[in-house]
């Protein structure tokens, strides 16, 4: 399925998550740090297809409600890929 991220698309695999598509195709695209929902350093800006990624969960929903800059923001560590969406990285 196509993701796109920071507008370059590329093919993910169901089930994967954002950050694990960038280790397995070495695409630099998102940066990251702990992998445990610890810090935000992975934080995304999902521009299309939130339905189309994984629940939230309680150790996520609590680092974006505390980094989020924007709404519909997800931790590319955290977030497993569903279907077709388009994220845009914000870090922090």
């Amino acid at each position: 399925m196509k993701i796109t991220i920071n507008g370059k698309s590329f093919e993910a695999k169901a089930g994967e998550t954002l950050l694990d598509l960038c280790d397995r195709l070495e695409i630099e695209e998102i940066g990251w740090s702990c992998r445990s929902a610890a810090c935000s350093t992975c934080l995304v800006e999902v521009q299309s297809g939130m339905e189309n990624l994984s629940e939230m969960e309680e150790d996520e929903q609590d680092m974006i409600e505390e980094y989020a800059p924007k709404p519909n923001c997800r931790l590319a560590c955290q977030a497993k890929i569903l279907g077709p969406i388009s994220v845009k990285y914000v870090g922090n």
